[in-house]
């Protein structure tokens, strides 16, 4: 198991940097960056309390009681990121960015098998188109009726993927990146801007006006949001009828 320690560890993980234990679990390569990312031994010791220390996160692990997205993973280092749904034997979670990094969200029901994926490029496979997924992720299609930035309701026990939400206006969109992380709106408008400087979306979100960069933006619904958030962090508190005020990130 690879190490590393507490004061270099990525400042969007939430543990005291200074503690008897010096060390917490590295992550090792996987589909998110090390930087947007929680490792497996960290949310099973230090965010759900599921172990208490690096050994009891091995055993719990060895029994085959710890699945990301309905896969066994064994692996105490393994990365898990946005979207992802980590389950412990009957219980579930998903990972959200809130204002300082990654929460982990109890879900239920169907949304235990619900995985939001979004689309971050497309390329041609032997004749075919190839879609590309924020999570590593990538599916054949037939038709190019998708485009960079849209979501798709990916089920993690069929391994099929259903509805389709476009990254256009009145979407509803979660920041997971700058300081309006976590925060979430529907999208009043798309800034595309030529040159090198990047695109960006105004978000209304109940009587605010914000504006963050394209990038930063994960559609997550077209009317109602297609999961749960944390609070009232959903499409029930977007009021379009509420007085504006523009935050920038």
């Amino acid at each position: 198991m690879a190490r590393l320690k507490r004061l270099s560890a990525p400042s969007i993980w939430k543990f005291p940097r200074k503690a008897k234990q010096r060390f917490t679990f590295s992550p090792s390569p996987g589909p998110h960056a090390a930087d947007e990312c929680m490792t497996l031994g960290y949310a099973l010791r230090d965010v759900l309390g599921a172990a208490s220390t690096a050994k009891e996160v091995r055993e719990l692990m060895a029994k085959k009681m710890v699945k990301v997205d309905g896969a066994v993973r064994k692996d105490s280092s393994f990365p898990i990121g946005i979207m992802d749904l980590l389950t412990v034997g009957e219980d579930s979670w998903r990972v959200l960015p809130d204002k300082h990094g990654f929460y982990l969200h109890p879900v239920k029901g169907n949304e235990k098998a619900l995985k939001l994926l979004q689309v971050t490029g497309k390329t041609l496979v032997r004749g075919k188109l190839q879609l590309n997924f924020h999570d590593g992720r990538n599916m054949l299609v037939d038709k190019d009726t998708y485009k960079t930035g849209d979501t798709l309701a990916f089920n993690v026990a069929e391994k099929k993927a259903s509805d389709v939400t476009q990254f256009k206006r009145g979407a509803i969109g979660l920041v997971t990146n700058g300081k309006l992380r976590g925060m979430t709106g529907k999208i009043e408008e798309i800034i595309l801007v030529r040159g090198i400087t990047p695109n960006k979306v105004v978000l209304k979100s109940g009587g605010r006006t914000i504006e963050t960069l394209k990038d930063y933006i994960f559609i997550i619904g077209h009317d109602k949001a297609l999961i749960s958030l944390k609070g009232k962090a959903d499409s029930d508190s977007i009021k379009d009828d509420a007085p504006s005020e523009r935050h920038a990130a």
